[in-house]
């Protein structure tokens, strides 16, 4: 809806619901460029950002109620990941979004991937995620209050 001054923004809206889909944003003093990823049918955004260190990132939206196989889902996110790392082996992969309890376990083995969020996001549970391969490179993280009104 709204874009904040400085940055920049990518997005894959849903095109048979209203609502959802995913979004990058990224502040306008790095090159972001979207990267199509064979076999994407699912509420995914991946891009490439212009840094010297290759980072290459991905947004995910796997919502409550969905008509595809869950497993289909983790195994797109896994040959994406290796479809990076083929062409780019020291590329750093973030990949973050609201998963909605996707059993994860399957895709951070494959992909060598590490969570970084420790602590709930919704009530008890941890539905918002940032995966890495770079886990080494991050602080801490630490979930604010929402500056709008949601029930994460």
């Amino acid at each position: 809806m709204v874009t904040p001054a400085g940055y920049s923004c990518l997005r894959k809206d849903r095109t048979n619901k209203r609502g959802d889909g995913a979004v990058l944003l990224c502040r306008c003093d790095l090159k972001i460029e979207e990267m199509p990823m064979e076999g994407n049918q699912y509420e995914c955004l991946w891009a490439k950002v212009a840094t010297p260190n290759q980072d290459y990132v991905a947004s995910a939206y796997h919502p409550p109620s969905y008509d595809y196989c869950e497993t289909h889902f983790i195994g797109f996110l896994v040959n994406s990941c290796d479809s990076v790392l083929v062409s780019t082996p020291n590329a750093k992969l973030i990949t973050a979004g609201d998963v909605n309890q996707l059993n994860l376990k399957c895709l951070m083995q494959q992909s060598d991937l590490s969570q970084l969020v420790k602590s709930p996001t919704r009530k008890e549970k941890i539905l918002d995620v940032i995966l890495t391969n770079t886990p080494n490179l991050f602080g801490k993280v630490c979930c604010k209050k929402s500056l709008v009104q949601t029930d994460h």
